[in-house]
């Protein structure tokens, strides 16, 4: 997997983890309480009219609090998934208190693997 700014590139049915992490409104590292919910969210982009189609989602529940969130994904999760697709992903969280925080729609690249 690489990350270049907020693109994510990675190969089909690899695993791979990604790890989230939030800075509070003063810039300082963000500790994710318990019941703390972060949606990693994965769509494919339709050519013609560009509306998005949900592909994969990936939920993880804060069980002890932490500074940062993993989220898995499985060769499973991409397997099926067609590399000449455009992808976009985005990364939502859930507090406890019910704020929500939208990390913006990026570029998700699948690419075939070589060997």
């Amino acid at each position: 997997m690489t990350v270049n700014g907020t693109c994510i590139s990675m190969v089909k049915a690899d695993t791979e983890s990604i790890l989230i992490r939030l800075n509070d409104d003063c810039g300082n590292p963000y500790n994710f309480a318990v019941g703390d919910t972060v949606y990693f969210t994965v769509a494919s982009v339709n050519p013609l009219t560009g509306a998005l189609a949900e592909v994969l989602q990936k939920t993880v529940t804060i069980a002890s609090a932490t500074n940062e969130a993993t989220i898995t994904i499985v060769g499973a999760d991409t397997s099926s998934l067609p590399t000449a697709s455009e992808y976009k992903y985005d990364v939502q969280w859930t507090s406890a208190g019910g704020r929500r925080t939208i990390i913006p729609l990026s570029d998700f690249v699948l690419t075939e693997q070589v060997t």
